[in-house]
């Protein structure tokens, strides 16, 4: 039986992953702000929207829960080889990928 050690990446990858992931996440968002400016009838959404601010939220957090509970990477994770693993099964849950989410969200907002 071989014992599996699993090491920490450097912040630099870290930091790449993060740019990496935040220009796809941009591409989704700018793709997601279609649909309800399509609602609008073209019109732009109004500044302060929280409905729209909310519904922006919720397609970053299915992006990275679907990454994550899908295989435990991003497509930045993956191409800067860092894998997000569980101690207790081989892929995250949606109430992890949630948890996780939420924390980061809060890490960031402290930036």
């Amino acid at each position: 039986m071989s014992v599996v050690i699993h090491k920490r990446p450097g912040p630099i990858r870290q930091i790449m992953a993060m740019i990496y992931d935040f220009l796809l996440l941009l591409s989704a968002l700018l793709f997601a702000a279609i649909i309800p400016v399509a609602l609008n009838s073209g019109e732009a959404i109004t500044p302060g929207n929280v409905f729209f601010l909310l519904y922006l939220l919720s397609v970053c957090f299915l992006f990275y829960g679907w990454f994550w509970t899908h295989g435990g990477q991003t497509l930045g994770m993956r191409a800067w080889k860092i894998k997000l693993i569980s101690s207790t099964s081989p892929t995250i849950s949606w109430k992890q990928a949630a948890v996780r989410f939420i924390f980061g969200l809060i890490s960031w907002l402290c930036l």
